[in-house]
């Protein structure tokens, strides 16, 4: 009998190069269960009229490809803040029971399959950390007229996630890049005893609170990038792997704005920092690391279980 995945094939798990990047069949299998939740957000937002769209890497490659960036382990979407909050009320609700709608650092979302592993090298220490693969939800809020007000108020976003990371992130320091370990070590020495959920509620509100409010918008990616608003004004599902995704129509804006020629391939390769597994969940790969070792060592001890 042939043994059931922990996920839906949306599309051939064959080794293919696409493009310059060579894509194992591994890299598929995370991507099928990306696409297994994009389905699931899309009947959500469906029911209830919630709007969404394809945002940065994602809505680039899209467009110039209709495929998943081949470097890339995730989908990047963007909801109004209107219809983001009203998604996470009512996902939590709707969701089949392996799929989690969890806080990440608490100012986006991810959509999660609990049943598998996402380990970041730098999270699986905290205890709230949920580790499976899945795909990001970033709210976007409205600007001001004002640069000025856009700028101070940024800024004071930024600091305050820099704060819940410093909180939230268990990286050990001796491995810790310098330029990382300069920034996060005194802020999590300074705010160690304080309570991340007041500076998240505090990020919120100011994140929502818009003083002269322009007909731009803002992405509360982990860079702030302002756009016109017009560019959400109407949406289209276009085909994006082997089913469909939406975009904004006016998306030629947006992409020009953040990659200028956006149809000229820059060839590189990356890959987020993480280990995964399709088959066996992160709680039961943490139970099996030993905390007075380093996360190199627990992940090396552990390596037959992930996909590298």
């Amino acid at each position: 009998m042939k043994e059931k995945k922990n996920y839906e094939e949306y599309i051939p798990e064959n080794e293919e190069t696409r493009s310059w990047f060579k894509v194992s069949s591994n890299r598929k299998k995370i991507w099928n269960i990306e696409l297994w939740l994009l389905e699931e957000l899309k009947k959500i937002c469906k029911k209830h009229n919630i709007r969404y769209f394809a945002d940065w890497w994602t809505l680039l490659w899209a467009i110039r490809h209709k495929w998943f960036i081949p470097r890339d382990d995730d989908i990047d979407l963007v909801m109004f803040r209107e219809d983001y909050e009203k998604f996470r009320k009512i996902a939590q609700k709707e969701l089949p029971s392996h799929i989690k709608l969890a806080k990440y650092h608490q100012w986006f979302s991810k959509l999660i399959n609990i049943n598998t592993a996402a380990l970041w090298y730098e999270n699986w220490r905290d205890k709230d950390f949920i580790g499976g693969i899945r795909i990001d939800i970033f709210p976007i809020d409205y600007a001001s007229k004002s640069k000025i007000i856009n700028k101070i108020k940024s800024f004071i976003l930024l600091f305050l996630r820099a704060i819940l990371v410093s909180q939230k992130c268990y990286w050990f320091l001796n491995t810790m890049e310098k330029k990382k370990k300069i920034f996060v070590s005194p802020l999590k020495f300074i705010f160690k005893k304080i309570n991340t959920s007041k500076i998240y509620n505090l990020h919120e509100k100011i994140a929502k609170k818009v003083f002269f409010k322009s007909k731009n918008v803002y992405s509360a990616g982990f860079v702030y990038r302002y756009f016109p608003a017009f560019i959400y004004e109407k949406a289209h599902n276009i085909n994006f792997e082997n089913t469909t995704i939406c975009i904004p129509n006016w998306y030629d804006v947006y992409l020009k704005t953040s990659y200028w020629d956006y149809m000229k391939p820059i060839i590189y390769q990356w890959w987020h920092s993480c280990r995964y597994s399709t088959e066996i969940s992160y709680t039961d790969i943490i139970k099996w690391f030993n905390k007075s070792k380093s996360n190199e060592e627990n992940y090396n001890n552990c390596k037959s279980l992930f996909l590298l």
